[in-house]
């Protein structure tokens, strides 16, 4: 894809996120059903309490905090400056770190012992299966040793 298509194409991921997150807990996430579920992911990655964690399109910041509860050391970006306020408003005070950017241009200088992302629209793409492209920029992320977690909701079925 041409860097103009990119560029515009980020600004419209941005924009439709922005928009969503307007609305408190857009996705509706409920702590009951879903802190079972991350403590279970963490376990089975044996990333272990007192881990640096980059949550990877953490939006309004639900998951950041449920990874903080299971004793991570929690860094969250999203694109959208919206859904980082309302991170910021609702987690911020609890040592979350968030920042607003593109994980395709950040560029930390820093790595951590976990990569998370779950349903991370970057890889909403036709060429998923075979493209790795949005993995390995996600991958110089990850420490040496480290782990890196992909949880996708997906309603396709198996033919």
């Amino acid at each position: 894809m041409p860097r103009s298509d990119e560029n515009r194409d980020t600004m419209n991921r941005k924009q439709s996120y922005n928009k969503i997150y307007e609305s408190d807990n857009f996705f509706g996430y409920r702590e009951g059903i879903y802190f079972p579920y991350i403590k279970a992911v963490l376990a089975a990655g044996r990333v272990a309490a007192g881990s640096t964690v980059l949550d990877v399109g953490c939006g309004q910041g639900f998951v950041a905090n449920l990874l903080r509860k299971c004793g991570m050391k929690v860094t969250g970006i999203d694109i959208s400056d919206t859904g980082i306020l309302s991170a910021r408003r609702v987690y911020g005070r609890l040592g979350i770190e968030f920042l607003v950017g593109d994980i395709n241009t950040i560029g930390f200088d820093r790595v951590f012992d976990c990569v998370f992302t779950r349903s991370l629209s970057l890889y909403n793409i036709d060429d998923f299966p075979t493209s790795r492209g949005i993995t390995a920029k996600l991958m110089k992320y990850v420490k040496p040793g480290g782990t890196f977690i992909f949880t996708y909701n997906t309603n396709l079925k198996t033919s």
